[in-house]
């Protein structure tokens, strides 16, 4: 059985919780899980080296290996001419050089591909040659691996973000393309609430699971989502053919599990 840790939008800076991330890190050596995985927002704000210095004290604490992608709020913001020609500069420095990194072990492969743009604020974008890299990724692994793609943004919108803010543009085209790469469970965050769904393409094509994990450490909740607490999301394989997806929300003496659901992957 592998294991993986799901957390995002930790947002160091001021809607940091520090009890929030001390319990992530006491639930980490409860799970022990082979990989942590961060689906974007590390900062609140891109510009200041303060957030990041926190950011990566708060990775180097972990054990296991980390596979992060970029936020929105991770690019830099208030200097227009970098955030056009070097939007990931702090990122790239403080976090990861890789904008797409690539874990697999014998029973999962997971990839990370950066859904934020300089031109866009809160909607992200998967373009082809991401489209190409997934494809290349998952294309000659054994089929019993478990295939994982985490972006920050998610992939449909839902009734409590509206149309036009929290997902990601051409997400149908980006969807089709997922289901033909054989991706089983698409990893994300940004809209600060957990979620997990069963994606159908259009085309009635191979179907995948989306799992949106809250905001993990973060004062940014939204409580008329109905999640009034942090959260994150663990993943477990369940043999061959199925996972397991875990939604954990933080209560007083730590972060508890509070909903678990078994998906059989499609042939």
């Amino acid at each position: 059985m592998a294991t993986l840790l799901h957390i995002s939008d930790v947002h160091f800076g001021w809607p940091s919780v520090p009890e929030a991330v001390e319990a992530i890190h006491a639930s980490r050596a409860a799970l022990a899980p082979d990989l942590v995985v961060c689906s974007g927002d590390l900062v609140q704000r891109g510009d200041f080296t303060s957030q990041y210095r926190a950011a990566r004290a708060f990775l180097d604490r972990f054990p296991e290996p980390v596979l992060s992608v970029p936020g929105n709020h991770d690019l830099v913001f208030w200097n227009p001419w970098v955030r056009l020609r070097r939007p990931f500069v702090n990122y790239r420095r403080w976090i990861s050089p890789d904008l797409e990194p690539l874990w697999r072990d014998e029973q999962v492969c997971v990839l990370g591909i950066a859904t934020p743009r300089p031109w866009l604020v809160d909607l992200g974008f998967v373009d082809r040659r991401q489209l190409a890299r997934v494809r290349e990724a998952f294309a000659d692994l054994p089929p019993q691996v478990l295939r994982v793609l985490v972006m920050h943004h998610p992939l449909v919108p839902t009734e409590f973000d509206g149309w036009f803010r929290h997902h990601v543009r051409g997400s149908r085209r980006a969807i089709e393309a997922f289901s033909r790469a054989g991706v089983d469970l698409v990893l994300c965050g940004h809209s600060h609430f957990p979620l997990c769904r069963r994606i159908v393409p259009a085309s009635g094509a191979r179907p995948f699971v989306m799992a949106q994990a809250g905001t993990s450490s973060s004062r940014r909740l939204r409580p008329h989502t109905g999640c009034e607490h942090n959260a994150f999301n663990v993943i477990r394989t369940d043999g061959p053919g199925r996972f397991v997806v875990e939604h954990h929300l933080l209560r007083t003496d730590g972060f508890e599990q509070v909903w678990s659901e078994r998906y059989d992957r499609p042939r």
